[in-house]
Formats: C-alpha cells, structure tokens, sequence
C-alpha cells in the first residue's frame, strides 16, 4: 500500500502559497538563515546576529535573477533564490546594504573571533571553484525549507520551479556551494553530481570536520 499523509499535513499544503520575495520578509528570512545554521553559536546577541544573517541574505541576493518563497499563514517556510551568470548581475543597491550589514557585524568582538571561519570557508569554496573546467550558467545561491514544514514537499517544489526556469531560459548548466553541515544528499537525489570536494576542519552549525562540496547539473 502506498503511504498517506496525516490530515495536518494535508492541511498546511493546501496553505502554502508561492510568490516572489518582498522587502518584508528579509527580517524573517535572515532569521531562517542564522536559525537554520546555528549562526547564532557565533554571537549570542540577537541583534548583532540579525545583522549577520541580513549581510547574508543581501549577499545572495546582489546577483539574483530569480527569487520564490513558500508562505504559510504569513511565515516564510521556504526560500529559493538562483542567479543566471550569463547576465552578469550586480545589483548595487543589495551590495550597498550588505556591506551595510557587514560594517555593523564588525561591532561585535564575538563576530570578529569567528571571522577566520568565515573566511576559510569563502577561500575555500573560491579555490575549489578555480579547479572546475567546465562552464556552469547558473548558481543556486540560497536554497533554505523551515524545518518545521520538511518532508511536506515544499523544498521539491521551489527547487523544481527554479530548475524549470533555468530550462525556460536555455541555461545548460547550474551548480550550487554545499557541505556535510547541510542536507546536500537532497541535491544528489535530484540528479546533481559532485565536481568538486574538499574536506576540512572548520566547525558550525553543529558540525565538526566539514566537507565542503560543489554540486553542479546539466539541464537537457
């Protein structure tokens, strides 16, 4: 017999609602940025670590070409937003209020001990990069499902859209930056292969000796 969802389930996927990001959202989104990946073990202080998780999501959003959210009830339980390379966006009014944010993280001596971290990681990432020969069109740049509406559907159906997108708009290839510290094993799933890995001993959200990945896919 085929499995059946609990009538709840039921009911909140009949709720969702998809729809592009709006200026309102960014406060309950980089509050799923830092809740999602435990930045807040970098800095207790709420306030400061809002900046952080704002730095991030304007960050994501400086090249965006393509950007859905999944709504229930007015809470953001899903986020996807993808950038076409092939355009070479660069949107100054995101990197102005990113280099905003990050100037207000600066403030924070427990941000400034965790910077090393955060460095290695982006150094890291841009060197596996340069190891890649192939031309990849498109990036998925942030890619977030609230953990309390997981295995409803909703993270395949904002991934899919964008991939229909990217097919919509002739793109041939699409990669995206992961690691162990995330559900990457979700991007495997879904037909995308490892191009390049490295491992590590940098430490978040929990996790100790990540591996860092970057998943790249050819669209037919």
């Amino acid at each position: 017999s085929f499995p059946t969802r609990r009538s709840s389930d039921l009911e909140i996927i009949m709720k969702v609602k998809y729809r592009e990001l709006h200026p309102s959202d960014y406060n309950q989104i980089a509050r799923l940025i830092i809740h999602t990946w435990k930045f807040d073990n970098f800095c207790n202080k709420p306030n400061v670590i809002q900046h952080f998780g704002l730095s991030y999501l304007f960050k994501c959003m400086s090249n965006q070409t393509y950007n859905r959210v999944a709504v229930i009830n007015g809470n953001i339980a899903g986020i996807i937003i993808g950038a076409d390379h092939r355009k070479k966006v660069n949107n100054l009014y995101y990197n102005l209020r990113y280099i905003y944010q990050i100037i207000l993280c600066t403030f924070s001596k427990e941000l400034r001990s965790n910077s090393n971290t955060l460095f290695e990681y982006s150094k890291n990432m841009d060197d596996m990069y340069s190891n890649i020969e192939i031309k990849l069109d498109a990036e998925i740049n942030l890619f977030i499902v609230d953990e309390k509406y997981r295995g409803l559907g909703i993270g395949k159906n904002l991934y899919h859209n964008l991939i229909q997108h990217f097919k919509d708009t002739k793109i041939s290839t699409y990669y995206l930056h992961t690691d162990t510290a995330c559900n990457y094993k979700f991007y495997l799933h879904q037909g995308m292969e490892i191009l390049s890995e490295k491992k590590t001993s940098l430490c978040y959200s929990g996790e100790e000796n990540i591996t860092m990945y970057i998943l790249g896919s050819q669209l037919s």
